[in-house]
């Protein structure tokens, strides 16, 4: 039997269309690199600032994995700096691996306004789980 190749995270995420969040609404890919990707979005409810930092975070470690790797989140920290509601429009999530280790991934990430001003900050610490302990 042929082993079937996977893709990476980076490759895996290159290809989706348009980003997976739990809030819904019509988000878009601004960039995606290793270690680094940015969403914009509207929110369509300031509750969902949580869902749109944990998703963002996700994305960035996940474009950081090896075909077949996968992560689990261990830890989620978020800080609300100014006010989001609707009327904001379009806003801009980004997050980014701040430190990577073999088992281990630090990622970090904000959410903008169109102005630029912050409105909130994440961060966590993510388990790295490789093709072979998958299996285990």
């Amino acid at each position: 039997m042929e082993a079937v190749e996977q893709p990476s995270g980076l490759d895996v995420l290159r290809t989706t269309s348009c980003p997976p969040l739990p809030a819904g609404g019509e988000p878009r890919w601004v960039c995606v690199e290793e270690g680094d990707v940015v969403i914009a979005t509207e929110l369509r409810r300031a509750p969902a600032m949580a869902g749109l930092l944990e998703a963002v975070l996700g994305f960035a470690v996940r474009s950081t994995l090896r075909p077949g790797g996968d992560f689990a989140m261990l830890d989620l920290r978020v800080s609300y700096v100014r006010p989001a509601s609707r009327a904001q429009g379009e806003v801009f999530a980004r997050g980014w691996v701040r430190e990577s280790c073999h088992q281990v991934r630090f990622a970090e990430a904000d959410v903008c306004d169109a102005a630029g001003d912050v409105l909130a900050t994440a961060s966590t610490t993510c388990l790295v789980v490789s093709p072979e302990e998958r299996t285990r």
